[in-house]
């Protein structure tokens, strides 16, 4: 019996042996260097991210609020793409990542603590890296997406990209579309009465971005780039709410009725100009960065509304009541960044000055 079993434990063995040699070990998606972590899209949850924002929400490294405030480990966060500042917050920057493919992204860098080459008031960075193809000649990205929740969203991009041994030129063309229908119910009060109100609104909203990237390889350590991009923006939302349509049986009983109706339009566009030049030697002991940036933001903004109730078989309204404002912003920056690492530690010197002209301008 003894040598029976002691046969069966062997033949298990060699199974679970066999067994073992089969597994696969598969390259890591999350690295972790220099203090960043380094995630790529396959092998994680970002793997079904349809766009720039779901593959950062989905990262797990970050979090990310629907109203486009995007933390690290409860630090607001600064968004570079290829090494370039977003200059843009809240829904403008939710929007504008919504609107870079996430098949374009090659990896992002989650930076909870930068080092002196970035700005002191910068919190934590999250640098989305898009892909970039080692091979020569010119190639053609298409891509386009259909979907529906109660509206039709859309979105549609192409991305032309040249590359030779010195010179490597990237265009993206890239358009969302999304609908909204949102339905609710809120309270009111008016003359002591507390009102049940249904709200239906339907918010339209369009993204695009028209960009062009022109990198020159002068040598391995010199590289000069300039980078211009339009981005308009366009949204508009229908609120409508009331409590109800006026019956003989309301009437009679001197019931209050409420209406309410809104249109609100935010149009505008912004057009962002970058020239940088970058040094840095081989052995990577220094390195020196330069850059001039413009920025010019123009938005017009205009919400109308109107509410009137009905009480004692006749309406009181409230008229129509447009609000309609613009505002232009243009900033001009410059920065220089240089560091030194020695055996000692690594020292930095950075200057860095801006210019910001703002109008309010608002409209009869």
């Amino acid at each position: 019996m003894i040598v029976i079993l002691t046969s069966a434990q062997q033949k298990d063995t060699l199974k679970n042996e066999k067994k073992i040699d089969e597994i696969k070990i598969t390259r890591s998606a999350v690295k972790f260097k220099n203090g960043k972590i380094i995630v790529t899209p396959a092998g994680t949850a970002t793997a079904d991210a349809s766009n720039s924002w779901e593959f950062i929400k989905n990262s797990g490294y970050a979090d990310a609020s629907e109203e486009g405030t995007i933390k690290i480990k409860q630090k607001y966060t600064t968004v570079y793409i290829n090494d370039r500042k977003l200059r843009l917050s809240g829904i403008e920057l939710k929007n504008y990542l919504e609107s870079i493919p996430a098949k374009l992204i090659k990896n992002i860098e989650v930076i909870g603590t930068p080092d002196s080459s970035y700005p002191a008031d910068e919190q934590s960075i999250i640098k989305i890296n898009l892909v970039n193809s080692n091979i020569e000649g010119l190639k053609l990205g298409i891509g386009s997406s259909l979907g529906f929740t109660k509206k039709m969203n859309m979105a549609q991009n192409l991305n032309l990209n040249y590359k030779s041994e010195k010179f490597e030129i990237n265009t993206l063309l890239s358009s969302t579309h999304a609908n909204v229908l949102t339905e609710m119910n809120a309270e009111r009060e008016y003359k002591n009465n507390i009102w049940d109100i249904a709200q239906n609104q339907d918010i339209q909203k369009s993204t695009n971005i028209y960009s062009l990237l022109v990198n020159y390889f002068a040598d391995k350590r010199n590289k000069f780039s300039i980078y211009g991009e339009y981005n308009p923006v366009n949204t508009q939302s229908e609120l409508n709410a009331d409590n109800g349509l006026p019956t003989a049986e309301r009437v009679s009983r001197k019931d209050s009725i409420f209406k309410y109706n809104s249109m609100f339009k935010d149009l505008g566009r912004s057009t962002n100009v970058q020239a940088n030049y970058k040094f840095e030697n081989d052995s990577a002991t220094q390195k020196l960065n330069i850059q001039f940036e413009y920025l010019n933001a123009n938005r017009k903004t205009n919400n109308s509304f109107r509410n009137y109730f009905y009480q004692q078989s006749y309406y009181l309204d409230g008229n129509r009541i447009d609000d309609s404002s613009s505002r232009n912003i243009n900033m001009y920056i410059g920065n220089a960044n240089y560091t030194l690492q020695t055996k000692n530690g690594e020292y930095g010197l950075q200057e860095e000055g801006f210019h910001t002209v703002t109008s309010i301008i608002p409209l009869i």
